[in-house]
């Protein structure tokens, strides 16, 4: 084998140590993305929920509304259809209960659309992540 044939298979070697290194890091990225989408989901289906429960409350009702994290108010609820929506751009709107559902679900089902497309990109980059160890074991066999 000459310098020049050890030196393009060097090169080689390296180039695809590189490749794996950047498809572990999109491996990372993707993993954290699907976790994070997965916790975003499971806080709406419990926001959906407590909807489902808020519609029980009783008018006059003592409840506890949140001032900021982790901080409550007493207060005393006067109307249990209806609640008032930030829509963006400091804009808020009145919203049946049902229709605050409706728009919860609809945000759980765009997040659970993109988690899908995340995982393929998952399965994707493991491919390419194979296909590259793969080479890298043939090419470690030929040097010995």
């Amino acid at each position: 084998m000459t310098d020049k044939d050890n030196q393009d298979k060097k090169k080689k070697n390296a180039q695809l140590y590189l490749d794996m290194q950047m498809i572990n890091q999109q491996l990372l990225q993707t993993q954290k993305q699907i976790q994070t989408i997965e916790e975003s989901v499971n806080e709406l289906m419990i926001a959906v929920q407590g909807l489902d429960e808020f519609k029980d409350i009783k008018q006059g009702k003592e409840i506890l509304v949140p001032v900021v994290g982790g901080i409550f108010a007493k207060a005393e609820l006067k109307e249990n259809k209806e609640l008032i929506v930030n829509i963006g751009s400091d804009t808020a709107v009145t919203k049946s209960v049902d229709d605050v559902k409706n728009m919860l679900n609809k945000q759980v089902e765009g997040m659970q659309n993109t988690q899908q497309k995340l995982i393929e990109n998952l399965q994707e980059f493991s491919i390419k992540a194979k296909d590259i160890e793969n080479k890298l074991t043939k090419l470690s066999k030929e040097n010995v």
